[in-house]
């Protein structure tokens, strides 16, 4: 999969307040993905460019990420890496045409509506789930215990504020507690960042420039005084407590929501302070629940999990193009709605795979039913019977002409529908995939089936004089090309034809009580979900009647709470929900049958 996704667009923030910090941790991960980086400058300051070029000088030459312009740049990335910490609707639009985008640690507007978030920093909660959390990510090393840790006042300690720090967090500190006599300036070591300039601090601090990487300077310290991020966290794997001094409110709920101690906003809490220096205790269970937690957290690596991805199916709807809104998200998935449509659809970054060869009708199918699709083939072909029923009658007098037309059947399988057509005295014809089902079909059932695609059927395909009929049966939701699909579908059929297809239901009792838990158990190679509401307008577009929808797959069982209780009972509390289930038409699958209008 790494060989799938080779050109990496990295696009940091710097500079104007961001710092240094989404410089160096794209410098890195550039070392890590190899070849076939690239950085984006649109929003970095003249001091960080500058700062970037530098970092990037220190690569062998012809390894060397280059910066590219923006404007002039016509090729086409396969991941666009957004570390920018608030990305705007405008700003995420921008570069989803130049690939496909993945934010990092986003916090901006983009968060709602990015096509795939990873977070390697603690988020607030309650906010809007990545596909893929981990702190393995930030690549922290573990450091031993302390010994000193957690028995005696803090007393050598470090302040780092990034490498930019606009607000003078390092001044507002090192005034707030030198003043007050709770530090001792020789016992305080200061980090200045490349972007500081010049400041006025108290006289007799220890002042260090040009440190390309803080942990170090860990060593000998008793405490680590920064704001909310990586530095933070990495003291805190390597053992070291942290207390934080953040810039925004912002900062703080993500202080909080990661464990951290802190002393306010851009003003130091000086009885906060004290109290946390003399009860260290305080401090090294910041450094026991925050090691236990990177413990706890996902293995992986950045780097790694960026390899895993495929470019990506697009944001937009498969019928109409729109952009839907964000429902769900999963480690190589993220869902999205349409509201014009009404239909929820994938946007897939797992590399396609699945070929339906024999085992997915033999090994996979026992796993999920019990037995094979052969062993099911009287009981698919017993319901295929009742399909046939009603398709007659959405036909009317077609259905009883002598001289009927060919029903094709898309995804045929092994034939259990077509054996069911030709006990109904209808010519059919059987296309699928799998090589094995066609055989099948040729050779045992001796009926007329073709290998291929559906993308690739065309009218001469079909050796019939008239189709009177299209059917895909469990089928229309593995077409990610919805629009496509459809305007084939309707150039295949004539007036008063019938197309004819059964579905997951994405308003059934599943997708009602646990949206999430429904996404998340959807297939993986089902690109669309359809809900019965819309569907007559759907299919108007293309020249299609809607004529009949059977909500079927009734489950009492999948109730929530009470009224689930029932229905697992058995008994007359089943019967009931049943009912209520088929009168709300809460099925987890529908058929529809639609006429072709011309």
């Amino acid at each position: 999969m790494a060989d799938a996704v080779r050109r990496y667009l990295l696009v940091p923030a710097g500079g104007g307040g961001e710092g240094m910090g989404h410089l160096v941790r794209g410098v890195r991960l550039a070392r890590a993905l190899g070849r076939g980086c690239a950085f984006h400058p649109g929003w970095l300051d003249d001091t960080a460019l500058a700062s970037l070029q530098n970092l990037l000088g220190r690569f062998p030459a012809d390894r060397r990420p280059r910066i590219i312009d923006p404007g002039a740049e016509r090729g086409r990335w396969d991941i666009v890496l957004v570390d920018k910490r608030r990305t705007n609707r405008a700003e995420l639009a921008a570069l989803e045409r130049l690939g496909t985008v993945v934010c990092l640690d986003e916090g901006g507007e983009a968060r709602r509506g990015a096509p795939y978030l990873i977070d390697a920093l603690p988020q607030v909660p309650g906010g809007e789930p990545a596909n893929t959390a981990s702190l393995s990510y930030l690549g922290l090393r573990v450091g031993p215990e302390r010994a000193r840790q957690g028995r005696a006042r803090p007393t050598r300690v470090l302040v780092s504020f990034g490498g930019e720090d606009v607000p003078d967090l390092t001044g507002t500190f090192l005034r707030a507690v030198i003043g007050r006599g709770l530090l001792t300036a020789r016992n305080v070591t200061v980090v200045a960042g490349p972007l500081f300039g010049n400041r006025s601090w108290p006289a007799g601090i220890n002042l260090v420039r040009g440190v390309r990487r803080l942990q170090p300077l860990f060593g000998g310290r008793d405490l680590l005084v920064t704001h909310f991020g990586v530095s933070a966290l990495e003291a805190l794997a390597a053992g070291l407590p942290v207390v934080l001094l953040n810039p925004t409110t912002y900062h703080r709920a993500l202080a909080r929501s990661a464990g951290i101690p802190e002393i306010g906003v851009r003003r130091v809490r000086l009885r906060t302070l004290d109290g946390l220096l003399s009860d260290p205790r305080k401090l090294a269970a910041g450094v026991k629940n925050f090691r236990e937690r990177l413990a706890a957290s996902p293995r992986g690596t950045l780097a790694g999990h960026l390899g895993m991805l495929s470019p990506g199916s697009g944001s937009g709807c498969p019928a109409c193009g729109r952009t839907g809104a964000v429902i769900g998200r999963f480690p190589l998935r993220t869902y999205r709605h349409c509201p014009g449509c009404r239909i929820d659809y994938l946007q897939s970054f797992a590399e396609a795979g699945r070929t339906y060869a024999r085992g997915y009708f033999f090994e996979e199918y026992r796993a999920q039913y019990g037995r094979t699709y052969l062993q099911d083939f009287a009981s698919i072909e017993a319901v295929g019977r009742d399909r046939v029923t009603v398709m007659e009658r959405v036909l009317g007098r077609r259905a009883k002409s002598r001289l009927r037309g060919t029903i094709v059947d898309i995804g045929c399988a092994y034939g259990p529908f077509l054996a069911a057509l030709r006990g109904a005295g209808w010519p059919c014809f059987g296309i699928d995939v799998s090589e094995d089902a066609v055989e099948h079909v040729r050779r045992v059932l001796k009926l007329p089936a073709a290998r291929l695609p559906f993308e690739r059927l065309e009218r001469q395909h079909v050796p019939a004089a008239r189709i009177d009929g299209i059917t895909l049966w469990y089928v229309i939701e593995h077409l990610g090309n919805l629009d496509g699909a459809l305007r084939r579908l309707a150039g295949l059929l004539g007036p008063g034809a019938v197309l004819a297809f059964s579905t997951p239901n994405g308003r059934g009792i599943s997708a009602l009580a646990s949206r999430r838990s429904f996404l998340d158990a959807s297939p993986t190679d089902h690109c669309i979900i359809l809900r019965p509401a819309g569907l007559r307008r759907l299919l108007a577009r293309y020249g299609f009647r809607l004529a009949r929808v059977r909500v079927t797959g009734h489950h009492p069982e999948r109730f929530p709470g009470f009224i689930g209780r029932l229905g697992r009972s058995g008994g007359p509390g089943r019967i009931v929900v049943s009912a209520v289930s088929r009168l709300a038409r809460l099925g987890d699958t529908f058929e529809a049958y639609a006429l072709r209008t011309g």
